[in-house]
């Protein structure tokens, strides 16, 4: 049995094979195609329960759709409660086919969300810049009325996440110093296997108990850049005895 696809007509040429609807029900198919268009214009599929095609169905579903935004929540729903045995025999196969296949559907689901967690950052970023103003209005507001929240908040991060809080507050300052350029992650650990996981200055190896800090070469307050070329990696004491001075 052929699979029928939607197809359009290009230079007076079918795609694909024509077929009658009354020999589509006689193969059992739920599609036809004659290759003549539709009281539309479009020359695709047609269903042999309804006569009408693809293409028409799917804007009559999406047009419905979009003046009925709840049918189909509503619709879902009352199947569920109407269908618990149908539902339950649903997910025990879907369990079953996620087992029997464990090692790719693993790795179908971490495509998925790796893919998911782009988009939506992508998207976060254009919600943002288009509503910059009223987002950093909303957040004022709410730290000001819940400033103790916020700053148990902000420690409890800080202890979760010391690099990223260490990493946030490096960009404070260079954004309040208008300093240009900017590094990720993945820049830091490019630096620290260049040092050898070493301070620059003193040579002591970083350890969990000695952690390095990200020191600008010049100081972001004599005009240097928050560039990685800008960046070397140091232990808290010859950070603190460094301080701003000149690196000259």
């Amino acid at each position: 049995m052929k699979l029928l696809y939607i197809v359009f007509m290009e230079n007076g040429k079918n795609d694909i094979e024509l077929l009658s609807r009354q020999d589509a029900i006689k193969l059992g198919l739920k599609r036809y195609f004659t290759g003549n268009p539709c009281a539309h214009g479009h020359v695709a599929q047609r269903f042999v329960s309804s006569l009408n095609c693809v293409i028409c169905a799917t804007n009559n579903r999406d047009r419905y759709r979009s003046q009925n935004p709840n049918h189909d929540k509503e619709y879902t729903q009352k199947w569920r409660e109407q269908n618990p045995e149908k539902l339950q025999a649903q997910k025990d196969t879907r369990r079953k086919r996620y087992f029997d296949n464990i090692e790719e559907s693993r790795r179908k689901n971490k495509e998925y969300d790796l893919k998911r967690k782009a988009k939506r950052k992508i998207q976060r970023a254009k919600f943002y810049e288009e509503n910059k103003e009223k987002m950093r209005e909303r957040s004022r507001k709410y730290r000001e009325a819940n400033l103790e929240k916020c700053r148990e908040a902000n420690r409890q991060y800080a202890l979760k996440k010391p690099h990223k809080f260490r990493d946030s507050a490096n960009r404070r300052r260079a954004r309040l110093a208008k300093a240009e350029g900017n590094y990720s992650n993945e820049d830091i650990q490019k630096i620290f296997i260049q040092q050898k996981g070493k301070c620059i200055i003193c040579l002591v190896k970083f350890t969990k108990e000695k952690k390095y800090t990200i020191d600008h070469i010049m100081p972001l307050h004599l005009g240097g850049s928050n560039d990685v070329s800008n960046l070397q990696l140091v232990c808290k004491g010859c950070n603190s005895r460094k301080g701003h001075r000149h690196p000259m």
